[in-house]
């Protein structure tokens, strides 16, 4: 755990400066409910809307020191970064940026739109370097720091009924590994989580059959003790994360065999 200059303590706990975004549902509304109740002060950035404000009024009620609101599209480059400046300024540093913001927006082969396709790279991707490299700048200034940021073991072979989501997340992983050599030497940590399955809100109305998944509040605890141990990598659930390793070290012969017993769009 990051003990900066600016951190206040409760306890035996250094209560953090954490922004998160996506923070109002899913796996991001779980890991601002875990820092709450460690006193963090937290910047909260989701869409404008009733969720943002009942997830600031659930961290404040569960302990968070202080809680600031912005409601904002991530995709929106000048938004973002005024966000990440504004929490830096009000919260005296940014020690931990965590990337939660997520789509998977299907578009199906037999009414392919690419303008659906391309908000997966929009959210997922795009809208992650405007946060993260905001928070870069700032944490190179103050000379401490983490970025965490949410891909998916779907990026680590593509899925082919979530191809455009795979995609994204795979891009995702390409990015958080050149954030983590270029940031070599520094005294900022990069974590990359790749999470399986885990029911949330945008995983709801999936219609295929997913192996062993994960609640958000078990996803959000093993992201925590990631965060908490700056592992620059966390993949869960292990057997399925073994599992993708192995199809993804298939030499492509047997991967294409195997991709014809994958669900059909």
């Amino acid at each position: 755990m990051i003990a900066g200059e600016n951190g206040l303590t409760h306890g035996s706990v250094t209560m953090e400066n954490v922004l998160i975004t996506g923070a109002s549902s899913g796996i991001g509304a779980q890991i601002v409910r875990l820092l709450a109740t460690r006193g963090a002060r937290l910047g909260l950035v989701a869409l404008e809307g009733n969720d943002l404000d009942r997830a600031a009024e659930g961290a404040r009620a569960a302990g968070a020191a202080a809680v600031h609101t912005y409601g904002l599209d991530v995709r929106d480059r000048a938004a973002m970064r005024g966000a990440v400046e504004s929490f830096a300024k009000v919260a005296g540093a940014i020690d931990i940026f965590v990337g939660c913001a997520g789509v998977d927006i299907d578009a199906p082969l037999h009414d392919y739109d690419a303008r659906r396709a391309e908000m997966n790279f929009e959210v997922n991707l795009v809208g992650l370097m405007y946060g993260a490299n905001a928070a870069m700048e700032c944490m190179l200034g103050q000379g401490r720091g983490h970025i965490v940021g949410v891909g998916s073991l779907a990026g680590w072979r593509i899925f082919p009924m979530h191809a455009d989501y795979s995609a994204s997340k795979n891009a995702v992983d390409a990015y958080l590994e050149s954030l983590r050599v270029r940031l070599r030497g520094t005294p900022i940590a990069v974590t990359t989580i790749s999470p399986g399955f885990v029911r949330t809100p945008m995983t709801a109305s999936s219609k295929y059959k997913v192996p062993l998944p994960w609640s958000a509040e078990q996803a959000a605890a093993r992201i925590m003790r990631g965060i908490d141990r700056r592992e620059e990598h966390v993949a869960f659930p292990w057997p399925v994360a073994a599992g993708v390793r192995i199809l993804r070290a298939l030499p492509e012969p047997l991967w294409r065999l195997a991709l014809r017993l994958a669900p059909k769009e």
